[in-house]
């Protein structure tokens, strides 16, 4: 029997850094700890179904909760009801139909509409429930400009648009239309390593891949490092950028054959950003 907790990755300790309005364009932070810790207890719910092979994200809207199972064996997304998490349906088939999914990187909200990422497919696909609101259908797909490199991560801004990581390493972001054509790029990455920003922009942007989050009603997109402490503020209302630096620093890493291999510590595991803290 498979156990989920309202957390999938379940932490001891909930670190988060507030927001302030009084950013500094382009500015840097140097912090030593969190200015407040908050420890997070989780409560286990038993499932009579054996789903996942891999959960790694769950999300949660209007008493539905979706989980990502990365290497679901026909399904990538699970909906159950919440908070009791009575399995609804299965979604998102994996195959090689045209409707079909390669792979799943992510998904989001977006209203009463949920959008997922193919980044074999370089597609992103939105789904809405039936009539009976137990099952998500899909409703629409995006393909994505051939000038964005392997989309791994997105987020929907409030003007239907979606920002994307760059990869080449020319930039920090995509933003991408509607209908996923690139419109411009923006934001550099917060290095001082010279050497790879003139010879090896790929393999940096591979070691400064992060998690990100838009929050559309205070225009705050954060941006947390997958090796390394490092995260970024950006005020998209304001177009001011805070980099935080934390005491392991930027990611650490190697270029082998184009790529970047770790050498440095793993960073962050998620974020979040809410109207008044980022987590």
């Amino acid at each position: 029997m498979l156990r989920i907790a309202y957390i999938i990755s379940v932490i001891s300790i909930l670190l988060f850094i507030s927001c302030t309005p009084n950013l500094v364009v382009s500015g840097k932070k140097v912090y030593t700890d969190f200015p407040q810790e908050q420890e997070l207890k989780a409560r286990t719910i038993r499932l009579d179904t054996a789903l996942f092979r891999y959960p790694s994200r769950l999300h949660i809207r209007d008493g539905k909760a979706v989980v990502l199972d990365l290497h679901g064996t026909d399904y990538f997304f699970h909906t159950f009801s919440y908070p009791d998490f009575r399995y609804l349906s299965s979604f998102g088939r994996r195959g090689d139909a045209p409707q079909d999914m390669l792979s799943a990187e992510n998904f989001r909200w977006n209203g009463a509409f949920l959008w997922t990422l193919d980044s074999n497919k370089s597609e992103l696909t939105r789904f809405g429930f039936a009539l009976s609101d137990d099952s998500l259908l899909r409703q629409e797909a995006v393909n994505l400009d051939k000038d964005i490199l392997r989309a791994l991560d997105f987020v929907m801004c409030e003007d239907s648009t979606f920002i994307i990581p760059d990869y080449s390493g020319d930039s920090r972001f995509c933003k991408v239309s509607k209908s996923g054509k690139l419109m411009y790029k923006f934001g550099v990455i917060p290095t001082v390593n010279e050497d790879a920003l003139q010879n090896a922009r790929p393999a940096l942007a591979q070691a400064w891949r992060s998690f990100i989050d838009y929050n559309s009603r205070n225009g705050i997109l954060a941006v947390a490092t997958q090796l390394g402490e490092v995260l970024e503020i950006y005020n998209l209302k304001d177009s001011t950028h805070v980099v935080c630096m934390g005491p392991h620093g930027e990611p650490e890493f190697q270029v082998s054959g184009g790529y970047g291999i770790p050498t440095g510590i793993m960073g962050f595991s998620d974020v979040q950003v809410t109207d008044r803290a980022i987590y």
